[in-house]
């Protein structure tokens, strides 16, 4: 009966996260909200990118630091021209904060890049500390 609620608990906590979604929705959706966009770039080969995506994201997301904002993940080698047009350089992982300033409307960026550091370092960034 424990092992059974204690799983229940898990999946509701885990059926809460949306995890990333795909750029052009993600982007839209943070110039209609004034929400910032948060994008990473890895890829799968690179292990500071699989750390980011499948560790430090999640983390930040449980800690709420996502909550108020839109979160995208794109794969390099699956999308490489896109990927190109945000990064600057070829470092990856790279983490961007775009936000987009209605009244000019423009986008700024903040970007980290390289191995990804603590949870606590990526969600201080991307809460724009």
């Amino acid at each position: 009966m424990f092992t059974r609620t204690v799983m229940l608990i898990m999946f509701a906590f885990v059926s809460n996260l949306t995890g990333p979604q795909e750029f052009g929705t993600a982007k839209r959706n943070a110039e209609e909200n004034g929400n910032p966009l948060i994008v990473v770039v890895g890829a799968e080969w690179c292990p500071a990118c699989v750390q980011m995506k499948n560790n430090t994201m999640p983390q930040v997301e449980h800690s709420g630091a996502l909550a108020d904002a839109e979160f995208t993940y794109i794969d390099y080698d699956e999308h490489p021209e896109l990927a190109k047009k945000l990064m600057s350089g070829q470092t990856i992982p790279q983490l961007m904060r775009f936000q987009y300033k209605q009244q000019d409307q423009q986008w700024t960026v903040r970007r980290y890049q390289g191995s990804p550091g603590s949870f606590q370092q990526v969600s201080g960034f991307i809460m724009g500390d």
